[in-house]
């Protein structure tokens, strides 16, 4: 991924193609390391080293893109829009999920990146997908990721509420109604 982050001011249309199955690649792997993990966990009778290496790739890999979207994202091209807009409704399921790893500076670095993410620019034509990615991430099983989304939908939907239509605003409006009656404590605070 680091080798994309330069060379925004050249980049062609194979480099942007390139980019996009890049991040579908990272963003595949982050989500089969982070189901077998969360089954290895569950399960228990696993190979204990086997488990440890995953869990150590998927924290690499959190990383990875965490330092990457962290760098891209506030990095504008004069034309006031970030590099990573078109693929934020990728990114972020992977940005969400990551704040409940069990390292608390990989936790604390993702609430950070999706915070600025949050307040990416000029989203609007990639606003709906994200809205669509935000309802399916509300419904993990996790509390914790259920709760992140509420923080980076409050500052999306205050930056952005001028280019928001009104489906969009009923929908984020029935979300955050929804969350307000989930069963744990920490989410309906969120809410």
């Amino acid at each position: 991924l680091g080798g994309f982050v330069r060379c925004r001011g050249a980049w062609t249309d194979g480099a942007c193609e390139a980019l996009q199955l890049l991040v579908e690649e990272v963003s595949r792997r982050g989500t089969d390391l982070a189901k077998r993990c969360k089954d290895a966990k569950e399960a228990k009778d696993g190979d204990e080293e086997v488990d440890k290496k995953q869990r150590l790739e998927l924290k690499h890999l959190r990383h990875t893109l965490i330092t990457w979207v962290s760098t891209v994202c506030p990095d504008y091209d004069g034309t006031y829009s970030s590099p990573c807009t078109p693929l934020l409704s990728i990114l972020l399921p992977l940005l969400l999920e990551a704040i409940e790893d069990s390292d608390m500076d990989v936790q604390r670095q993702a609430k950070a990146c999706v915070e600025l993410v949050a307040n990416t620019p000029n989203v609007t034509n990639v606003l709906p997908q994200i809205l669509l990615v935000i309802r399916a991430v509300a419904a993990s099983t996790s509390y914790q990721v259920r709760s992140s989304v509420l923080p980076f939908l409050q500052v999306l939907i205050f930056r952005h509420q001028c280019a928001a239509d009104e489906k969009e605003i009923e929908a984020v409006e029935t979300l955050v109604v929804s969350l307000l009656r989930d069963p744990h404590v920490q989410v309906r605070d969120a809410a």
